[in-house]
């Protein structure tokens, strides 16, 4: 959202952030009611029909939680265990397709992490700084779950705009905006503060 609303302003755009769901989203820009959506990581399902950021807004690493002492071993270990998914978000098929994976669904990224921790499920994935994030606000996760791995599914998150005039307009001033800020310094001190907040 921080560099999103950088590059915007960079170029002399009062932006209007809505929070929601990626799904309710992409529905929106295809109604033409919403010029963009974000974090979208680019797949055929959630890009079609949409205009693309010609650069992305961050690499997503995704990471393995579970309770603390658990062990990740790689994907197998999903193999047999309860592997608590978000909903709203697109996860690998070598993941999701593996019958050997008892997949559960919950409704958000944060019901994710409590059922971890309530022992509802065994693993979950989630966005590194998108944990780091849920955990600090949410005091008894910090004692309950930790990150036991690292996927090698690092997926850049672009914005996306929708394929009409507005959606042309908004990507050009958003695409000249994000050179801005990465020649001006401000996209790096905004990923290094970011990185450095919840350690």
């Amino acid at each position: 959202m921080d560099l999103v609303q950088a590059a915007h302003k960079a170029v002399g755009v009062n932006l209007t952030l809505e929070a929601v769901p990626l799904s309710r989203g992409l529905a929106k820009i295809k109604e033409g009611l919403y010029a963009g959506v974000f974090n979208a990581g680019i797949n055929e399902e959630v890009t079609r029909g949409k205009l693309i950021s010609r650069s992305p807004v961050a690499v997503s690493q995704q990471v393995v939680v579970a309770r603390l002492g658990e062990e990740f071993k790689g994907l197998r270990s999903f193999n047999g265990r309860r592997l608590v998914l978000a909903n709203g978000f697109t996860y690998p098929a070598r993941i999701t397709g593996d019958p050997g994976n008892s997949i559960h669904r919950a409704v958000s990224e944060i019901n994710g992490l409590r059922m971890i921790a309530a022992g509802r499920g065994d693993f979950t994935i989630i966005d590194r700084f998108v944990f780091q994030s849920l955990r600090a606000q949410d005091s008894s996760l910090r004692t309950q779950v930790e990150v036991v791995g690292v996927l090698d599914l690092d997926d850049r998150i672009h914005v996306l705009f929708a394929r009409n005039a507005k959606g042309e307009r908004a990507k050009a001033l958003f695409d000249e905006g994000m050179e801005a800020i990465e020649r001006n310094g401000v996209k790096r001190d905004i990923f290094e503060r970011w990185d450095g907040k919840f350690r």
